[in-house]
Formats: structure tokens, C-alpha cells, sequence
């Protein structure tokens, strides 16, 4: 994947999340460059997923922020090596249905609190049911069969795990699977008697995996398609 098909997929993104109606706010529509603070809280053993969430959150290290201050990341590093990742604001369910959440974002808006303060307004009404946060890997160079997949999920805060893909997701697959799964009322809106999945959503996400590419039998054998893996 080049480049140009990362930033193409970012703004198939961000059209997405605005008909899902959970769109905040678009960063940049390029992929995001290292943040060298952000990426050492990353790959620290010590860090709480709260502390990395704020901040990707102030460091605004990200592509798309969602109403509810969850927040997409999509990166190109070089050919073929790209990272997508869905972090979920930690305070609240995904889209809290609490009749506060939209007054306190706009005391945000208006600069009357900061995004800090609105987040411990909502900490009181967080559920021990949160989302996982998420993040998606294509890294043929790092490579090694059984241990680290090619394509790959990391599902959950921290680095251990890696869950194999037999595909190479886009950025807007990537975005549909994580739309499908944590907003799922939002979801649920799209169906349509006029589309054979019965949903314009589903529909789209169909598509979006036609899209995704085979990975090569080089890069993820027979061998290991013999195990479990997302295809």
C-alpha cells in the first residue's frame, strides 16, 4: 500500500464517521509522522491506558476525533508498513447516552473548561464495560512466522498479543470493523430494505474488504493460515 492510498483512506474515513453522525472533528487527512513522546508512552510497560489516551488526546496526535472524544490514528511509515488504531475515551461508554455529555462538550467547545476537566465531569458516570482500544499493524519487514504476523491486530491496551490477519486492511475497513462493533445503535440506522445486507453500513464494509488484498503466501504461509487467524 503507497502512500496516497493511506491518505485516500483516511478521507473515506472521515466520510464514514461524519454519515455514522459520530464525527467530531478531521486533524489532518495525512498520515500521521512519529511523535516521539507519544510513541515512548506507547511501548512503555508502566503506562495506564488513561495517561496514553490524554495524551494522544493534548499532544493531538491523531486523524479523527469522534463526539464522543475517542479518537482515530492512521500512519505510513513506508511501502507496505502502516498502522491504524482506535483509542477509546476511557472515561465513558462509546457515545454515552447520558443527557450531560453534550451539554459539558460544548462547555469544551467554548473554551469554558478544558478537555481534562470534561473528562472528570464524565469519570463518575464511566462504565466497567468500556471498549478496548485497538490498533492494526501491516509489517512485512518485521515479519516472523507464528510469532509476529505480518498483518496483525493488537487488541487491548499493551504490546503483547498479535492477532494474524490473512489480509492487508485499508484505512477504511479498518474504520468500518471498529464502527460496526463499538457504535452499534449508530450503526443500526443505516438499514435500508433497498440494500441486500439489509443495512448501507454492511454494505459498505463488504465493499471495503473486497478491497483488502490477499497477503502473500510468502508473507503468511500455508502453515500458518492452518491456525486461527481474521480473514
Amino acid at each position: 500500500m503507497e502512500r496516497r492510498e493511506v491518505q485516500k483512506g483516511i478521507r473515506e474515513s472521515w466520510a464514514a464517521v461524519v454519515d455514522l453522525k459520530v464525527a467530531e472533528t478531521i486533524s489532518t487527512p495525512a498520515p500521521l509522522q512519529v511523535n516521539e513522546e507519544f510513541r515512548d508512552l506507547l511501548l512503555s510497560e508502566e503506562v495506564q491506558y488513561t495517561e496514553l489516551y490524554l495524551a494522544g488526546l493534548n499532544l493531538q496526535h491523531f486523524n479523527i476525533l469522534l463526539t464522543d472524544f475517542s479518537f482515530f490514528q492512521y500512519g505510513f511509515n513506508r511501502d507496505d508498513h502502516v498502522r491504524y488504531a482506535y483509542y477509546p475515551n476511557p472515561f465513558i461508554e462509546p457515545v454515552d447516552a447520558s443527557e450531560n455529555i453534550p451539554r459539558l462538550r460544548e462547555l469544551v467547545e467554548a473554551e469554558l473548561i478544558t478537555n481534562e476537566e470534561f473528562l472528570a465531569l464524565v469519570n463518575d458516570q464511566r462504565s466497567d464495560n468500556r471498549a478496548a482500544p485497538i490498533r492494526y499493524e501491516n509489517a512485512p519487514r518485521d515479519r516472523k512466522p507464528f510469532s509476529h504476523p505480518c498483518s496483525h491486530f493488537h487488541i487491548g491496551h499493551g504490546t503483547v498479543g498479535r492477532w494474524a490477519l490473512s489480509r492487508h486492511l485499508t484505512p477504511l475497513a479498518f474504520t468500518l470493523l471498529v464502527l460496526k462493533h463499538y457504535y452499534v445503535a449508530q450503526w443500526l440506522e443505516g438499514e435500508s430494505l433497498e440494500e441486500e445486507s439489509g443495512n448501507v453500513f454492511e454494505t459498505r464494509l463488504i465493499r471495503a474488504r473486497a478491497d483488502c488484498e490477499e497477503v502473500p503466501e510468502a508473507l503468511f504461509s500455508r502453515l500458518e493460515k492452518k491456525c486461527f487467524h481474521f480473514s
